[in-house]
């Protein structure tokens, strides 16, 4: 219920006070003569915009203020964001320690896995360097003109290195290749160490193993580690720092420049995330039956040997419509709906009258480097995609079941 209207440290403006219901956010109850969020009046270092207005109302804040300030001498913090867990942004500082011979102050932003690596930039504001970010996320960065590519040619614009203490394992665990970019690094470091038909049969049991609680695959001693992407930020506020702070990795080789077609070859990474990301997370369901039908009936041969099928290209639905005796006129239909653009159409109609193969990691760099990128930048393809990979994978499992002996929808 409201009380009285009440004037409050010479605030003036009228507060509505509600007793113990309906609270309302602090920003929406008191603004206080206007009063700016901390960030507004603390700028790293201890310095205070507009004590004297801050002070006229409430002293403790001040003290606050000068607490979460630092000495006015001390040097600037680089800001990192990054999804890595504290142990191993504490062993990157070390590296870097033990490389220059000087401690580097960081400032570190913790980034959820899933969350837009933009967003936190202009959330946050003044990110120099982005660790461990998603090679297709940094594309949409370099698309946007946002990451500085100085010393780059062909718009690549990010360096990669090792995660200290990386080990595979962390693909699997229910996490999505999509929204999880040591996930996805990893899919892609067995997928070239193992060969396709064999590392994509891997990533599935080892998310059928996940799925049942059984212990993920250790690393080989001769498997390569997967590779995770810096990159310096364009509007950072201490961009000699940043670069410094890389240089330091590259000339140690701890880091190394991606080649001038990163960007490429990233957008090759947004084709297979989406690829496992349909398989495994999208068709989840199918895929837990599947495993536990091999488990039931004892693993037969007839079944075993399908679970790790890829999707075809041309996609299962072009085919059947094809086969129609209306194919030709429905096939051209489909293209205008998923590529309004009519170089991808070209390229799209060609790339299906060729021999149906599996996919691979040379079909989807051929789809991403095609038309300059445009399919992959183009919206509608991907969602389509998606779906048609969503809807074989989910027929593959089905089958897996009834091969193995009986399919019983969960």
């Amino acid at each position: 219920r409201r009380i009285d209207w009440v004037r409050f440290a010479g605030v003036g403006r009228r507060i509505d006070w509600v007793r113990f219901a309906g609270v309302r956010p602090l920003s929406d109850w008191v603004r206080f003569a206007g009063v700016r969020p901390l960030s507004e009046w603390v700028r790293f270092g201890g310095l205070i915009r507009h004590v004297g207005r801050l002070g006229s109302f409430c002293p403790g804040l001040v003290l606050l203020a000068a607490l979460a300030g630092c000495d006015a001498n001390a040097p600037p913090r680089l800001v990192v964001a990054t999804s890595w867990p504290v142990e191993d942004r504490a062993a990157v500082e070390s590296m870097i320690l033990k490389q220059s011979g000087t401690a580097q102050p960081i400032e570190w932003i913790g980034v959820v896995p899933g969350e837009s690596l933009a967003r936190t930039i202009d959330r946050r504001g003044g990110v120099d360097l982005l660790l461990g970010a998603s090679r297709p996320e940094l594309d949409r960065l370099a698309r946007a003109g946002r990451l500085d590519s100085t010393g780059f040619r062909d718009g690549s614009s990010w360096f990669s290195m090792v995660r200290p203490g990386s080990k595979l394992g962390s693909f699997g665990k229910t996490t999505d290749p999509r929204d999880n970019p040591a996930a996805l690094a990893e899919a892609r470091a067995i997928l070239e160490a193992d060969g396709w038909p064999r590392g994509y049969e891997r990533l599935v049991r080892r998310f059928i193993a996940d799925r049942r609680g059984q212990s993920p695959v250790e690393t080989k001693p001769t498997e390569p580690l997967p590779r995770e992407s810096i990159a310096i930020i364009k509007t950072g506020r201490h961009l000699d720092k940043a670069h410094a702070w890389v240089d330091i990795l590259v000339k140690s080789g701890i880091a190394r420049r991606e080649p001038d077609d990163s960007r490429a070859k990233a957008r090759t990474d947004a084709l297979l995330a989406d690829l496992l990301g349909a398989a495994l997370i999208d068709a989840s369901r199918e895929l837990r039956d599947a495993g536990a039908a091999l488990v039931a009936f004892n693993h037969p041969a007839r079944a075993e040997g399908s679970i790790g099928e890829r999707p075809p290209w041309p996609p299962a639905s072009v085919l059947k419509l094809r086969d129609g005796p209306s194919g030709e006129v429905l096939v051209e239909t489909l293209l205008e709906q998923v590529a309004p653009d009519r170089a991808a159409r070209d390229w799209l109609r060609e790339s299906w009258s060729r021999p149906r193969r599996p996919i691979d990691g040379a079909v989807l760099e051929e789809i991403a480097r095609a038309v300059d990128g445009r399919l992959v930048y183009e919206p509608r393809f991907r969602a389509w995609l998606r779906g048609e990979w969503t809807a074989w994978t989910r027929q593959l499992y089905r089958r897996v079941a009834r091969l193995a002996g009986g399919y019983v929808p969960s």
